[in-house]
């Protein structure tokens, strides 16, 4: 079958250890090298985060930062697994990173909320879509996505990779 297949994976290497040295590359280096030589073949193009997670790269993201910020709000409500309300969610979350670099939101919101709260990716994942759902409906004809947004090029690639050029999406 000659139809391109896009994998996209993440990077799986914190930030905080993307510059140590494994084997005289650095870990970051070392483990793209990996993933490419393990996904690339015939029609088959990995498309690696160049960051940690998808949702690191997302919170690290000009354009969909905010989306996802209000994605993982809302599954927190959804799952109700803190028990607060919705004002002092809100609160929480604007205290907690306000003034904060984008780099520290993202990586707060990845590893202290998603993965220490244990919130479901499924569910941050629905609401993201619905979030993004809701816009799109608002800023018809679509959401305008820096190509220039470094966190999410990968995933603007390997949509242009599958859908053949960036004419067709």
């Amino acid at each position: 079958m000659n139809i391109p297949i896009a994998v996209i994976t993440d990077l799986d290497v914190k930030p905080n250890d993307e510059n140590s040295v494994e084997n005289g590359k650095t870990k970051k280096d070392s483990k793209i090298e990996r993933k490419k030589k393990k996904y690339k073949g015939q029609k088959v193009e990995p498309f690696i985060s160049p960051y940690w997670t998808l949702e690191y790269c997302l919170g690290l993201s000009e354009t969909l930062a905010p989306y996802l910020f209000e994605a993982v709000k809302n599954a927190v409500i959804e799952m109700r697994n803190d028990g607060q309300s919705i004002s002092e969610l809100t609160e929480d979350f604007t205290q907690k990173f306000n003034g904060k670099e984008q780099k520290d939101i993202a990586f707060e919101i990845y590893n202290g909320i998603i993965l220490k709260k244990k919130i479901s990716k499924s569910i941050i994942a629905q609401q993201l879509a619905h979030i993004i759902d809701k816009d799109l409906k608002k800023k018809l004809p679509k959401i305008a996505v820096n190509e220039d947004d470094e966190p999410i090029k990968y995933l603007i690639k390997a949509i242009e990779y599958v859908c053949g050029n960036k004419n067709n999406i």
